[in-house]
């Protein structure tokens, strides 16, 4: 079991990493941009955007988070009792996915108000407000686990993680939208990362559900065995 819950966050990576190419291209080009000059050399430049350290350190980060979020899961799938520590990395993880939600909004609205790209003393405001949003969802959430069971929290974090990156990309694609309308430098930086963190916490959201949907299949084609 728990090399299959590493399985299951090395493929939340792989897929982010896939989503990333069209959703840079859509979201900071123009069609025409997209399509025109060599294909083969666009291809080139866009996997350099992995060998900038923000980025990488990004994937690092949202990949352990995963694997942090389906420790619970795990031990519950095993059918073991849920030790106090790994609740307590669960917690963590998912208070630290709402509050990128929180930022993601946060730089969006920023940039849509301001016209123009956000500085950089707004880019650490904006991770005031991220670290802000992780303590206080952090303590919301580590108040239910007192009052519910570990597989219900994990399906109530889960229902506010989904539902809350539903909504931060409903606000988030239309401000984009205007943002890309105007003639400053880098356009559409802000609410780009904004999309970036919709996304990533939708997707993270769906651990858990993989992970259970991979030991009941394995329980109905051994019954007798518990999934390793």
């Amino acid at each position: 079991m728990k090399r299959w819950y590493l399985i299951v966050a090395a493929l939340y990576g792989l897929l982010f990493i896939t989503l990333t190419f069209p959703i840079m291209k859509f979201a900071l080009q123009s069609i025409s941009e997209i399509f025109s000059g060599n294909i083969i050399e666009s291809l080139r430049n866009d996997l350099r955007v992995f060998a900038e350290t923000p980025v990488w350190s990004w994937l690092i980060v949202i990949v352990a988070a995963q694997a942090a979020f389906l420790a619970v899961p795990v031990d519950i799938a095993g059918r073991r009792p849920v030790k106090k520590r790994k609740m307590f990395s669960t917690v963590i993880a998912a208070s630290f996915m709402m509050g990128l939600l929180v930022a993601g909004t946060t730089i969006s609205f920023i940039e849509f108000i301001i016209h123009a790209e956000p500085s950089k003393n707004l880019w650490w405001v904006t991770a005031a407000i991220l670290v802000l949003s992780w303590v206080i969802w952090g303590y919301v959430f580590w108040q239910w686990g007192k009052k519910t069971t570990p597989e219900n929290l994990i399906k109530r974090q889960c229902r506010y993680l989904f539902r809350g990156s539903i909504l931060e990309l409903l606000v988030v694609i239309p401000t984009h939208i205007v943002v890309r309308q105007r003639e400053y430098c880098c356009a559409g930086s802000g609410t780009f990362t904004g999309i970036a963190c919709g996304i990533a916490v939708m997707l993270f959201a769906f651990g858990p559900g993989v992970l259970y949907l991979y030991v009941n299949h394995w329980r109905k084609l051994h019954p007798n065995k518990e999934p390793c």
